[in-house]
């Protein structure tokens, strides 16, 4: 393009190198020639750290590159408690951050979170900018704010991303869109190669989970589902990639203990996204677990891409979206709900027989040549030309 469009990026709740919004989305619409910028939230020292706390700003800098990305950070007002952070966006803070978006002269406002959302439509309202809404999670519930804001600004969205067609079928019943697209939260090649190998089964067999471990992602009936494994598979290892919140850490640790699981668990706590790829390597099973609340049911997991680029077997709950997508492709085996015993029974299924176990990592591995960011991409560029014309 002749003279450079200007996308600001913004995500209010969301870490500075996000895998989504950082790595494939802003990183792909500057390889394409849009010069891209991004405006997050400081920390309350004025630090701008990445998921796992890595401080990426030393001299507490607004302003940095990153990659390329204009990084701009916001401070917000001191002695704020992160559970009531949506309640600065009022009065002379969101001035401030409005003020701030129209420095940047922006030609399209990419809002990543309900509350991201309801700013760049208040900047629009001065600028006549375009705004697209990038719907990473399910549109059923969030906090009473988000849900006055999705009330409030469902019907003036006209540029719509989602991660999955549930989320995209449930806000079409509500409005009409000029333009949508579906852009899965596939894995980037770069950092997850295809692999010309043929993959193998470990000795012993390993099992992994990847993300942010919570009792609503099946923390306990995995753990639980764990011991029933042991008793037929002494060897078995269950790989945690990532951390897990207080009350949820204080649970594994003691779980551990009381049932000597030491030597069957392998913690490895949070990575850098560049490093989740070699810390997948050598596992067998890629675990979804999630119960089924109402957002759960509605998402779709960034683990689930990554065990496909990792050529991983999955097992997984019965999530409607996960099961649209893993269904056709033959690489997992679906449990009915998240007990422990239909989990293990599950594993097992795999266990007992490396011929289907290792049908199903191919299985993944043959997947990963239509779910990666490369074809995600060519679709993020098709919807933006598209929202340029309109």
């Amino acid at each position: 393009m002749d003279k450079k469009i200007k996308i600001l990026m913004i995500a209010l709740q969301h870490c500075a190198n996000d895998d989504r919004i950082f790595y494939k989305e802003a990183i792909s619409l500057k390889k394409h020639g849009y010069a891209v910028s991004y405006l997050l939230l400081t920390d309350e020292d004025g630090y701008i750290k990445d998921m796992s706390g890595r401080i990426l700003n030393e001299k507490k800098e607004n302003i940095f590159f990153l990659d390329g990305i204009k990084i701009i950070g916001l401070n917000p007002p001191k002695g704020i408690l992160t559970s009531l952070l949506n309640k600065v966006f009022l009065g002379k803070f969101q001035e401030e951050i409005i003020s701030t978006m129209l420095k940047e002269n922006a030609n399209i406002y990419h809002a990543h979170e309900p509350i991201s959302l309801r700013i760049a439509m208040k900047a629009s309202k001065i600028t006549n900018n375009k705004v697209v809404f990038d719907s990473h999670e399910s549109w059923v519930g969030g906090t009473i704010k988000e849900q006055l804001i999705k009330k409030k600004y469902l019907k003036k969205i006209k540029y719509l991303i989602t991660v999955n067609s549930g989320i995209l079928e449930n806000l079409k019943k509500n409005t009409n869109f000029t333009c949508t697209e579906i852009i899965y939260n596939c894995s980037l090649p770069t950092l997850f190669p295809f692999s010309k190998d043929s993959p193998n089964i470990n000795t012993p067999i390993t099992l992994v989970h990847e993300g942010t471990l919570s009792f609503n992602r099946g923390l306990k009936n995995m753990m639980h589902a764990l011991l029933l494994l042991r008793t037929q598979f002494p060897n078995i290892k269950l790989k945690i990639i990532g951390d897990s919140p207080k009350k949820e850490s204080v649970y594994i640790s003691k779980f551990i203990v009381d049932n000597s699981l030491q030597k069957n668990m392998i913690q490895i706590g949070w990575v850098k996204y560049e490093d989740v790829s070699k810390n997948l390597k050598n596992c067998d099973i890629g675990l979804i677990l999630y119960s089924p609340t109402k957002n759960n049911l509605f998402s779709t997991s960034n683990k689930l891409f990554n065990y496909i680029a990792s050529g991983l077997a999955i097992v997984s709950v019965d999530l409607p979206e996960t099961k649209k997508i893993l269904k056709p492709l033959k690489n997992s085996i679906i449990v009915e709900n998240s007990n422990d015993v239909k989990i293990a029974e599950g594993i097992i299924e795999l266990i007992s027989d490396p011929k289907l176990l290792l049908e199903k990592k191919i299985a993944s591995q043959n997947a990963y040549q239509k779910y990666n960011w490369l074809e995600e991409e060519k679709k993020l560029i098709n919807f933006y030309k598209k929202v340029l014309i309109d």
